[in-house]
């Protein structure tokens, strides 16, 4: 099962540690059974099989002896006891390789976790891909070809080292998440400061009832996805679905130190969501401890306003490249925001299980990194069931998940050296070469075997323009009377003639309260940037703008009745 030499001198390594630790620690506590001497004797007859013994010298040589019967086995025993160059008497044990056996249901579906060849590849065609909006898996036309064996993120050599480590939580952006799926069962972050369900915010965070997240889309805590939305169910499957529970999937990343935070965005029958609902998802997610962000999702847009929270953000952004009809060039024809060149990025493209980049995966020479597997992805469902998707967002979410994993085991990197070590171990492949920048696809077991000592323990950079702040919107406020009438203008005018949103609340408040520009009333404001209301309530009103650079601005102006 073990693909990778590295990898595979890291696994026995690191399970020979572990018996040697356990060893110890059985020798001081006497639990084995020692002589006067200090010798380990293993003293109870029938743990010998075939009356055979095997003996451990001092000088470190090992013989095994064999005695005609269970008398003289019991004499043998007691003149090695004797015998001052022994070190060790023990039965010659039996043992078993440590090749991961995983008895999921449908474990045998999932080819991009070990795949022997027999999988059968259904060639996706793509049609009627949206060329707007965010990513919606491929409409397929069938055509059946051949598996390749090895074609896979050779994940099992991970399985057999990895014990735990520090905690991880991956931001999953999506469409939602079924958290009651019986796969899914315990896979979440849980926001510990909020009370479920009590309509208010106990943290004081702006966000009531956020206990397993947010929904951005419709501005709730109700996190469900829709009847037909099962794309963030699906990748929240292939990141964390129960492994070992006899039932549908084995998730890459199931582990108790590494949970999803489910952070509703995108919703509908295509899947779409806004640039606020998606930065405010963002900023929840890094305030609320997250360091990896999956967002497969995808515009053609190059939107300033998501480019410039990235650009800030501290976590590791997987990013899908995008699917289009007949696979686009990424570095020709850009989609973000995998297309921005920022460090805390890597962007995945689509591989198939017969080796090549599956026909409606973007690339990209230089913008694309590297390919992971994508192609009839059996994973979790919204209804708690299970089904297939294909698309370059079934990609993105191998890579988080390895990337936690790596993080979790390894807790003296950083991010950055994530990114590096992933990139690093990439496995050349044919069809990859000069389609992403490592020519190569996704290598979890190789991953684990890097060599840690050459990181450079670099922080991301953030690129100087992303740093340049631009003026934001400034407000003025005229109050006058006309024919008993009073009115307020109000003037909203943005240098940059990028504004986003307008909105505005009674009372006074601050920016986080209109939730991105998804709460308070909006309004708008003609070409000379003015907008005239009539005051029918007199007292203290709040007015917010958003531009696309992510500013935000809040303005007060209280209205007195003329007397």
């Amino acid at each position: 099962m073990v693909k990778n030499l590295t990898a595979a001198v890291l696994s026995a390594a690191v399970l020979i540690n572990a018996v040697c630790a356990a060893q110890a620690e059985d020798l001081g506590n006497n639990s084995l059974g020692f002589d006067e001497k200090t010798k380990y004797i293993q003293t109870d007859i029938q743990e010998y099989t075939d009356n055979e013994v095997l003996v451990l010298y001092k000088d470190g040589s090992v013989e095994v002896k064999k005695y005609s019967s269970k008398a003289g086995l019991e004499e043998g025993i007691s003149d090695l006891v004797n015998d001052e160059s022994v070190d060790v008497v023990q039965p010659n044990y039996t043992y078993e390789n440590t090749a991961y056996a995983v008895n999921d249901e449908l474990y045998n579906k999932q080819w991009a976790l070990e795949n022997d060849g027999s999988f059968l590849v259904r060639e996706t065609i793509a049609a009627n891909v949206p060329e707007i909006g965010f990513m919606v898996p491929v409409v397929q036309k069938t055509e059946i070809l051949n598996s390749v064996s090895g074609v896979d993120i050779n994940i099992a050599p991970v399985w057999d080292i990895y014990n735990g480590g520090r905690q991880v939580i991956i931001a999953l952006i999506d469409t939602g998440v079924n958290i009651e799926h019986e796969d899914l069962k315990g896979a979440f972050w849980i926001n510990t400061d909020e009370i479920a369900s009590n309509g208010i915010d106990d943290d004081n965070n702006g966000y009531t009832d956020d206990v397993y997240g947010y929904n951005f889309y419709n501005n709730n805590s109700d996190i469900s996805p829709e009847k037909d939305e099962n794309h963030g169910t699906h990748c929240a499957g292939t990141i964390s679905a129960i492994r070992d529970n006899q039932t549908g999937i084995a998730g890459i990343a199931s582990n108790a130190n590494i949970k999803i935070m489910p952070l509703k965005a995108l919703g509908g029958p295509k899947g779409e969501g806004t640039t606020a609902s998606i930065i405010e998802a963002i900023k929840y997610a890094e305030n609320n401890g997250a360091v990896i962000c999956n967002l497969s999702l995808s515009t053609p847009e190059n939107d300033a306003a998501l480019y410039k929270t990235m650009a800030k953000s501290g976590m590791l952004f997987v990013v899908a490249a995008g699917n289009s009809e007949t696979g686009e060039d990424n570095d020709i024809i850009p989609h973000y925001p995998a297309s921005y060149d920022l460090e805390n990025i890597i962007s995945v493209a689509n591989i198939r299980a017969d080796g090549k980049l599956d026909p409606t995966s973007n690339y990209g020479a230089l913008s694309v990194h590297i390919a992971a597997p994508g192609s009839q992805i059996v994973s979790t469902t919204a209804d708690n069931s299970y089904g297939y998707m294909t698309g370059t967002s079934m990609a993105a979410p191998m890579v988080s998940a390895v990337c936690a994993l790596l993080y979790s085991y390894y807790e003296d990197i950083n991010l950055k050296d994530v990114k590096e070590i992933i990139l690093s171990t990439a496995t050349p492949m044919d069809s990859l070469s000069g389609k992403v920048s490592t020519g190569g696809m996704l290598n979890a077991g190789a991953s684990f075997g890097y060599d840690i000592s050459l990181l450079k323990h670099e922080s991301f950079n953030i690129p100087p323009e992303a740093l340049i702040e631009e003026e934001p919107t400034k407000f003025e406020f005229e109050i006058y009377e006309s024919d008993g009438v009073q009115y307020l203008k109000v003037t909203a005018a943005d240098i940059n003639n990028d504004t986003l949103y307008l909105r505005y609340m009674d009372g006074k408040h601050e920016a986080k309260d209109f939730m991105y520009g998804r709460a308070g009333k909006a309004f708008t404001v003609n070409k000379n940037n003015e907008c005239t209301f009539i005051v029918h309530t007199f007292g203290e009103y709040t007015f917010y703008a958003l531009d696309r650079m992510g500013h935000e601005t809040v303005a007060n102006v209280t209205v007195f009745e003329k007397k």
